[in-house]
């Protein structure tokens, strides 16, 4: 069973088939069953921490300043980048995982501390997983095939200056964020290393220059659901199933040149598309 391939072709057909009229009116329906059983007075008279992002689009919406179908279409979005792109991610971690057994083990055996420490997985004290979480904010670092594209913006002021460069207003930037994950912050900018997310006891560490998930007031709102949604799902498949690779592209991995080399991304196609990813059963 090709797992990696299985998982990514579902990705892909779902995107197809849900990106058009269908998740519009999908979204549209979500949105009256919304406003029928969630809107009241009391939820829209005033801001609160930490609301969800479409209880104030509706606020927007009830005072005037956008239309139904932008909201709609901002629903849209949210699932889209909430559901497509959390499941394609998975689906590198798995393969990660698959190409480099010693880290594949490592993960399960602090999982299976985890999980006899508190008699189940959940996320309560996910603070304590520090090869997970390093994982999985390595896979968000790295370029190749876990790296999405970034999201335009617009300049929207007049005289805006970065490094003696007048921006005009009204022009559209895509800011390089792949950049920020790959200078000299990191303890090793150019390979796929879980250390670079650690400290020197072993801990997991947060490093500003993450920005996988954008930054400033304009970064993804699902961030945090997105990462606790992944460390519960691949936790549990790492607890429940073992993922190997086999034949040459073990070694292939490990010839895969840095991420500064010319044809480092036609590398990690290779390994990526022709790897056979497989799975099994693990005996509890």
């Amino acid at each position: 069973n090709n797992i990696s391939q299985y998982i990514l072709s579902k990705t892909v057909s779902v995107r197809q088939e849900y990106y058009g009229q269908k998740l519009l009116d999908l979204c549209a329906k979500w949105l009256n069953d919304f406003e029928k059983h969630y809107v009241n007075d009391t939820v829209l008279d005033k801001d609160k921490e930490n609301e969800p992002p479409v209880v104030e689009w509706y606020r927007q919406y009830k005072l005037g300043k956008i239309t139904r179908k932008e909201m709609i279409a901002d629903i849209r979005v949210i699932m889209i980048a909430g559901i497509h792109s959390t499941s394609a991610f998975i689906s590198f971690m798995v393969a990660w995982l698959a190409l480099l057994p010693d880290l594949e083990q490592k993960l399960y055996s602090e999982l299976s501390q985890f999980e006899k420490k508190y008699g189940v997985f959940k996320l309560k004290h996910v603070e304590e997983l520090h090869i997970l979480r390093a994982f999985v904010h390595e896979v968000f670092r790295f370029p190749g095939k876990g790296s999405f594209g970034n999201l335009p913006r617009a300049i929207i002021e007049d005289d805006i200056m970065i490094d003696g460069y007048n921006i005009p207003k009204n022009s559209q930037i895509v800011v390089g964020l792949d950049g920020f994950g790959h200078d000299d912050s990191w303890r090793n900018p150019y390979k796929f290393d879980i250390n670079n997310w650690m400290d020197d006891n072993g801990k997991f560490k947060n490093n500003s220059h993450f920005t996988k998930f954008g930054i400033g007031r304009r970064n993804c709102p699902g961030m945090s659901v997105a990462k606790k949604e992944i460390y519960l799902l691949l936790g549990r498949m790492v607890l429940n199933y073992r993922f190997y690779a086999k034949g040459d592209v073990l070694e292939q991995i490990k010839h895969v040149p840095d991420w500064t080399h010319p044809e480092f991304n036609k590398h990690m196609d290779k390994v990526f598309d022709n790897a056979p990813i497989y799975m099994e059963k693990r005996e509890n």
